[in-house]
């Protein structure tokens, strides 16, 4: 049987599928080399909307707690008022991916004007996301002026005494994996449903 057609190779499975030309370049590279290839796999697939909501909250996250005079708190306490609120903020990036990603995401072209219907597209799939990211990071700042999250935060820690500074630091890579979690699952769900579904019938 040729190799393309062995049940066991990646090639045949998934994401793996999806992409060929990537798959075998990584099946071939040595052992550090081909993490860079499923890497890649990952973020074209499974892992879109983890890579692009990310990218887009590292950025605005660390711009905020640094450089934007609006807090006059403590930058662990900033950091943790603003990791804890994307908990809530970040869920409309979870449903837009698990609902749409297969829609729109999965096995289609980059280009919108290629696509059929245009909006069926992975460009404006990622644009969307983009786009939803900032617009509900926007919503988190607001959320916390308004609910005064912050200062909550603050007396909060303050009850920790000597640990706060440790805790504090301890909060943003759980809510990150806790969120990281959440979108790749909503990245598989569907096909996961899907594929239980047929084997159903």
């Amino acid at each position: 049987a040729s190799a393309a057609a062995d049940p066991c190779r990646p090639a045949t499975h998934g994401a793996f599928k999806e992409h060929p030309k990537m798959t075998e370049s990584m099946i071939k590279a040595p052992f550090p080399v081909w993490l860079f290839w499923a890497a890649g796999i990952f973020i074209q697939s499974e892992g879109v909307g983890l890579a692009v909501y990310f990218a887009v909250s590292a950025v605005m996250d660390n711009f905020t707690i640094f450089f934007v005079p609006m807090f006059c708190y403590c930058k662990y306490v900033t950091s943790v008022a603003l990791y804890t609120m994307s908990l809530v903020t970040f869920l409309p990036t979870v449903a837009f991916t698990f609902y749409l990603q297969h829609k729109w995401y999965d096995n289609r072209l980059w280009n919108p004007l290629q696509a059929k219907p245009w909006y069926k597209s992975k460009g404006v799939f990622l644009g969307l996301i983009i786009c939803i990211s900032v617009v509900f990071f926007v919503v988190r700042l607001e959320l916390l002026e308004v609910l005064g999250w912050t200062t909550i935060v603050s007396k909060l820690l303050d009850r920790l005494d000597v640990v706060k500074v440790s805790v504090a630091i301890c909060i943003p890579p759980m809510v990150d994996l806790v969120q990281s979690l959440l979108l790749v699952t909503a990245g598989t769900a569907y096909h996961k449903g899907e594929r239980l579904l047929g084997e159903g019938h």
